[in-house]
């Protein structure tokens, strides 16, 4: 089945409203906010999917396939669940190296 990716990076944050299921979870996807100065610094787009690795960290792990949702009212930060954050031995406030893409019309 394919994805909506514009739905994907919108989710749940501006309901207000409760769900309840009767069977199954919600599980985040880890993504990227970020705003549109830094997503065509970095040629990114609103629903790339990216590899991010863990900077200095000694076994240098990465997340493959993070959405990347851009909008100007965010600003550069990466949102994992606790235990993927865990797995890869990030805390808040970490860094993480994403892949500079070369803007339309550029090469790299």
């Amino acid at each position: 089945m394919d994805t909506d990716r514009e739905a994907l990076c919108k989710g749940l944050r501006k309901s207000t409203s409760r769900v309840r299921l009767e069977r199954g979870v919600i599980r985040a996807l880890h993504h990227i906010h970020i705003g549109p100065t830094d997503a065509t610094d970095l040629g990114l787009k609103n629903g790339d999917r990216i590899t991010v690795t863990a900077k200095d960290h000694p076994r240098r792990l990465s997340l493959r396939d993070v959405l990347v949702c851009v909008s100007p009212d965010y600003r550069l930060e990466l949102h994992l669940d606790p235990d993927e954050a865990d797995a890869v031995g990030l805390r808040s406030g970490d860094h993480v190296v994403a892949p500079r893409r070369a803007a339309p019309g550029h090469s790299s």
